[in-house]
């Protein structure tokens, strides 16, 4: 893409972010098949946790690219930001290996001979049957509702926490370094929590995960300073794993495993 070609670009992200997203459906629901109560909460966790270091790892080495483009052979720093997303796409691909060689795949329930035209259709009505057992579940329900509120809190401050900043007046480098301190931080704090279970469960740790993140935008109202800025990411980073792991954690201990795809394709439509 060159510059000027914004609808190229949105209509590129949107089918990318679109496939992103669908592939959180599977892979979330792959997560009832393999474990279950505490061990469910450790997996999950530590899925978020590696998710954040590789994330971190892969941006830090692209913002090198970046801000010094002609150390690693790159003409300028738009060839590096282009260089930057085919790196996403080989990491992304490289990645996926370990999870398609190792992890099982739950039984089909659906024939795969069958068209696609047909197996939309049984898709679509077994979803409508696992939506009216939602709502007749009351747990799951209340849980779905809660879910959708606070979850869209933490979106809001991934989503915007960038533009905030500019708003601030920060500099690129500063951003780019709070965004690093999060991803980092991430790391060890999201695995950490995945250790409360066994003694907290899940619901305790949710809830100071949230009353932190209330506190800390309630105070980010406030912000006039660089440090300030910095000092939400690292706290940010802090509960920032806990509260999506956790959650997705709960929530696949609470359906039925059999039906996780169909339940976990709810689960991440919330937020949307």
């Amino acid at each position: 893409l060159q510059s000027g070609q914004w609808m190229e670009a949105l209509i590129i992200y949107g089918l990318s972010y679109m496939a992103f997203n669908a592939s959180c459906v599977f892979y979330d629901s792959l997560l009832p098949s393999i474990a279950s109560g505490t061990e469910m909460d450790y997996a999950s966790s530590v899925g978020y946790s590696l998710g954040y270091l590789g994330g971190g790892v892969l941006f830090l080495i692209n913002v090198m690219w970046y801000l010094k483009p002609q150390w690693f052979g790159f003409a300028d720093g738009v060839m590096a930001v282009k260089a930057s997303f085919i790196s996403v796409g080989v990491w992304w691909f490289i990645f996926t290996f370990p999870l398609m060689k190792n992890v099982p795949e739950p039984q089909a329930t659906v024939s795969a001979s069958e068209g696609l035209w047909q197996m939309t259709m049984s898709s679509l009505g077994t979803l409508k049957v696992t939506f009216k057992d939602l709502l007749k579940n009351k747990n799951i329900l209340t849980f779905m509702i809660s879910y959708w509120l606070f979850i869209d809190g933490v979106y809001t401050v991934i989503t915007m926490a960038v533009d905030f900043g500019i708003g601030l007046g920060l500099e690129s480098q500063h951003l780019i370094g709070a965004l690093l301190i999060t991803q980092f931080i991430g790391f060890p704090f999201a695995w950490i929590f995945g250790l409360l279970t066994p003694r907290f469960g899940c619901r305790k740790p949710i809830l100071f995960c949230i009353g932190v993140y209330t506190v800390t935008v309630i105070l980010a109202t406030g912000m006039s300073a660089t440090w300030h800025f910095y000092a939400l990411a690292a706290v940010i980073g802090m509960v920032q794993g806990g509260v999506q792991s956790l959650s997705r954690s709960l929530f696949g201990n609470m359906v039925p495993a059999a039906q996780a795809g169909e339940y976990f394709a709810f689960f991440n439509l919330v937020g949307k």
